[in-house]
C-alpha cells in the first residue's frame, strides 16, 4: 500500500560550485527514468526508493530513525531481503565535507519493503539562520544507488549529543596531531529509571564508528587504538555518585537505578573512559572530565 509522499530534497546552492560539483559527479540517477517512480521516490535502474522521515519535525542534530520503502520499479511489488548501505555526507559551504554515524538499516517484520535506518547527525543545516551546508544520504541496494538530501534542524529540548576528547588519545590532523573526538549521542527518551547513550568516535572526517570493546580505530594506520575496555558513567547527583552503564552492543550503553523527576529536565554528568583514559571537554589532562545531559523523563 502507497503511503503520502514525504518531499525531503532541496535543490543545492548554486553558489556553491564544489557542492554542485560533486553531487553531480556522485548521481546515480542520471538516464533514469524517474517517472517509472510514484511522486516522492527516488528511482535506481531497478528499485523505487521512498523516504518516510521518523517525527513530524522532520531531522534534527542527534539521533534519527526513519524508514525506506523500497518497491520494484518493473512492476511496483515490494522489494524485499535487501542489504541497504547508508552514506550520509555534509557538504559544507567552507568545503570542509564531512560525515556523520549511521547503523545498518534493519527490515521490517511486519510491513513488506520497509526499511528502518538510523543516523546520528553531529551538525544542523543551518545554526542561528546561516546556512552551514547540505547534507546528501546516499542509499546504496548492492550496485545501485539514489540520493537524498534531508534538511537537518538543530535539536530542540533536551541535549542531543555531547562530546568529550582523548588526552592522549590522538589522531593526525590537517597540520598536527589533534585529540581524538568522541561522539556521546541521547539514544531515545529517558525513563525516570533509565538512559542510554550511542558512542562514536572519529577516526576522519568521513568515518565516525561505534565505539565498545574489542572495536579498532584507525587500523593498520598510526593512529591505530586498540578498544579494550571502555567504561560509561552517569551520575544523577552532580558528581556525588556515579553508576556504571550497561554494554547493550555496538555502541549502545544503557544506566539504571536513576530516580529522575518525571515532568521536568534533570541534569546528568556523563563520563567516558576507554583504556583507563578518562576523557575530557578540551582533551588536556586537567579539562572537566564529563559531560553534561539534560532529560525530562
Amino acid at each position: 500500500m502507497k503511503r503520502a509522499p514525504v518531499h525531503l530534497a532541496w535543490p543545492k546552492l548554486a553558489a556553491v560550485p564544489l557542492i554542485l560539483g560533486v553531487a553531480a559527479c556522485s548521481s546515480s540517477d542520471e538516464g533514469i527514468d524517474e517517472t517509472a517512480c510514484g511522486d516522492g521516490e527516488k528511482a535506481s535502474d531497478s528499485y523505487c526508493v521512498e523516504y518516510i522521515a521518523g517525527g513530524v519535525m522532520g531531522e534534527q542534530v542527534g539521533k534519527n530513525t526513519f524508514t525506506l520503502h523500497v518497491s520494484h520499479k518493473s512492476d511496483g511489488s515490494a522489494a524485499t531481503g535487501l542489504a541497504l548501505d547508508l552514506e550520509p555526507v555534509m557538504y559544507m559551504i567552507s568545503g570542509m565535507n564531512h560525515s556523520t554515524p549511521d547503523e545498518d538499516c534493519v527490515e521490517s517484520g511486519s510491513i513488506a519493503g520497509d526499511y528502518v535506518c538510523t543516523v546520528y547527525y553531529v551538525m544542523a543545516s543551518e545554526m542561528g539562520g546561516v546556512k552551514m551546508g547540505d547534507w546528501e544520504l546516499t542509499v546504496s541496494i548492492g550496485s545501485e544507488s539514489v540520493s537524498f538530501e534531508p534538511m537537518v534542524m538543530m535539536a530542540m529540548g533536551d541535549t542531543s549529543v555531547a562530546q568529550l576528547k582523548g588526552v592522549n588519545d590522538t589522531i593526525s590532523g590537517m597540520m598536527t596531531d589533534e585529540s581524538r573526538t568522541y561522539y556521546l549521542f541521547r539514544d531515545g527518551m529517558a525513563s525516570t529509571d533509565s538512559f542510554a547513550l550511542f558512542v562514536a568516535a572519529r577516526e576522519n572526517m568521513m568515518s565516525f564508528p561505534s565505539i565498545y570493546p574489542g572495536r579498532v580505530l584507525n587500523a593498520g594506520t598510526s593512529d591505530e587504538l586498540n578498544v579494550a575496555s571502555v567504561d560509561v558513567e552517569i551520575s544523577p547527583d552532580g558528581g556525588a555518585t556515579w553508576l556504571a552503564a550497561t554494554d547493550e552492543g555496538n555502541g549502545h550503553w544503557r544506566v539504571s537505578g536513576l530516580s529522575l523527576s518525571v515532568g521536568v529536565a534533570n541534569t546528568l554528568y556523563v563520563r567516558l573512559t576507554i583504556n583507563d583514559e578518562t576523557k575530557t571537554t578540551d582533551g588536556s589532562a586537567t579539562g572537566q572530565d564529563y559531560q553534561i545531559f539534560t532529560v525530562t523523563p
